[in-house]
């Protein structure tokens, strides 16, 4: 009887050992597996920031560029405005600019434009 019961001792501790041992197997596979995984998350992480990197520039670019047509376009509208001025002054002064075109004329300007080709 002393005999059965270290025997099965023995087989216990032996069983208890390859479940350890096939635990410990099954915990490094499941550690390689997610080591794998973290340097692929790790990977496009790298792809990502420099994807986040290369539009912040874009972003700078566009807005710079924004900000100077900005300027033009003030700059622009200033002297639109300059020039409605000094031509309303001119008309102020001339005598024949209250009096109306001649209905001959504004059809032969708006033939010639016709006829001219578009500059865009």
């Amino acid at each position: 009887m002393f005999g059965l019961l270290g025997g099965l001792r023995v087989g216990g501790i032996t069983v208890a050992l390859l479940g350890g041992v096939l635990w410990l197997r099954h915990q490094q596979q499941a550690m390689e597996h997610l080591r794998v995984q973290n340097q692929q998350l790790v990977m496009q992480g790298d792809v990502l920031q420099s994807r986040l990197l290369q539009w912040q520039s874009q972003a700078a670019n566009l807005s710079a560029a924004l900000n100077e047509q900005k300027k033009q376009q003030h700059t622009l509208e200033e002297m639109s405005e300059q020039n409605r001025q000094r031509l309303q002054k001119a008309v102020e002064r001339s005598p024949c600019a209250r009096q109306p075109v001649p209905v001959d004329i504004i059809r032969l300007q708006r033939d010639a434009l016709n006829r001219r080709p578009m500059s865009n």
